[in-house]
């Protein structure tokens, strides 16, 4: 019994030890435009470029965003999964607090000023 207790523990322990503490779901504005591609968490101040990690995951959040939208910087309430890295050097991105690695969407709908 013992055994299996000592067995049980560690496959716990394995399993936990890829977690990423920046790897979460966010939720919060979403605004996408030819120069702006930035997502604000509600309650929060911070303003992150956003950046899909890969095509597929690019023309899906621009085809949800655009599905909402009638035009390009109109700010849609999303809930997504991502992670929080550290802000760019050049280019657009470097003009935000952070950069935001886009995963994959679960919500996204109109925005009406409100952040739940």
């Amino acid at each position: 019994m013992k055994k299996l207790y000592i067995l049980i523990s560690i496959s716990i322990l394995a399993g936990c030890s890829h977690i990423n503490a920046n790897d979460f779901s966010y939720q919060g504005k979403l605004i996408l435009g030819h120069e702006e591609f930035s997502f604000s968490p509600c309650r929060s101040d911070k303003i992150y470029w956003v950046e899909p990690n890969n095509s597929d995951s690019y023309t899906e959040l621009e085809n949800k965003y655009y599905e909402l939208t009638q035009e390009p910087y109109e700010p849609v309430f999303t809930k997504f999964n991502g992670v929080v890295k550290e802000s760019q050097k050049d280019g657009f991105a470097s003009d935000y607090d952070a950069l935001f690695i886009y995963e994959g969407s679960f919500r996204m709908e109109k925005y009406d000023g409100q952040c739940d």
